[in-house]
């Protein structure tokens, strides 16, 4: 390690063992766009300009972007000297603005972007205010659908994205907003049945579901348990309007303060019969994902059967 030299801006650096590209230049002091810290929102990719970096650097850019020389700076553990330049805005991001700001309930924002670009209901975009502070959220529909992209962003008052575009004030012409990634959609060449077990706002891509099977006429089986605070109740109404189809089963989970596992172990027990059947998503905190997998995986559903997404635990 003591011979692999970081060059960025034509500033050398040093890496510490065990330490990422990212983790490097912030203990450097410089100022790097960042925000998972886990490879899901990009916002922290460099193009290389020399050396090399391992595949899983990589993981979830398009071709083009892993031709071009983007890498993540929060997964490289450099293994060699490595030169690197930031990406233009343009290359990472497109500006986008807000056509309609609405509250759903007391703390959970819809935000509908005039995004033009394509995407999958179950992929994810990044939103970022400034270039440098950077947030996931999943489209809330399908982009077949409807002319803008949908977000449904929980509002937590010391979070620097939420609370910005909580604000009605707020007149930035512009958010930046990535290419979406992720691979939680729905194959429509499936037979399986669609089990979707959401928590809070996790329900978005679950709305999105709806909208890509209604306007594709599927008769994929599809059910969908929303585990949803007291407080939260009227956003189901909202979700629950997209049912298209008597034969889609939904079923509503309220709770205070503690997730209401054992009544989702019973509807489950009562609603789902053959578990090789399934296809099962699960979206919401790292927290539910934990306990809902190992409920379905008791349940009978193998680890292939169950693709999961959870939600970043620090607000932002």
């Amino acid at each position: 390690m003591t011979d692999i030299q970081l060059t960025y801006k034509q500033q050398s650096i040093r890496p510490q063992p065990d330490e990422t590209v990212l983790d490097c230049l912030l203990r450097e002091g410089i100022s790097v766009p960042h925000g998972c810290r886990a490879g899901a929102c990009q916002s922290c990719a460099m193009i290389l300009d020399s050396g090399g970096v391992d595949d899983d650097c990589q993981r979830g850019l398009s071709s083009a972007q892993r031709e071009q020389g983007l890498f993540l700076s929060c997964l490289c553990h450099p293994t060699e000297s490595l030169t690197f330049h930031p990406p233009s805005v343009e290359e990472l991001w497109r500006r986008c603005r807000v056509i309609d700001r609405h509250w759903l309930t007391t703390d959970i924002l819809r935000l509908r972007l005039n995004y033009s670009g394509s995407w999958r209901a179950g992929q994810y975009v990044t939103l970022s205010l400034d270039g440098q502070q950077s947030r996931c959220f999943s489209a809330a529909n399908h982009s077949g659908s409807e002319a803008f992209l949908e977000l449904h962003i929980r509002h937590y008052r010391n979070g620097v994205i939420s609370a910005a575009l909580a604000k009605t004030e707020n007149t930035k012409p512009d958010i930046l907003v990535s290419r979406p990634v992720g691979e939680g959609y729905i194959d429509p060449r499936s037979e399986r049945h669609i089990l979707c077990i959401a928590q809070g706002t996790g329900l978005a891509p679950a709305r999105g579901f709806m909208q890509q099977l209604a306007m594709e006429h599927s008769t994929q089986a599809f059910t969908l348990v929303g585990l949803l605070q007291a407080k939260d109740e009227s956003y189901w109404q909202y979700i629950n309007a997209e049912v298209a189809d008597s034969a889609w089963k939904t079923q509503l989970l309220l709770y205070k303060d503690q997730l209401p596992l054992q009544n989702l172990v019973e509807f489950l027990k009562s609603s789902v019969s053959d578990w090789r059947q399934q296809q099962v998503y699960l979206f919401g905190s790292e927290l539910f994902i934990q306990q809902t997998q190992k409920i379905c995986a008791l349940q009978g559903a193998s680890r292939q059967q169950i693709f999961q997404e959870a939600f970043l635990a620090a607000p932002l």
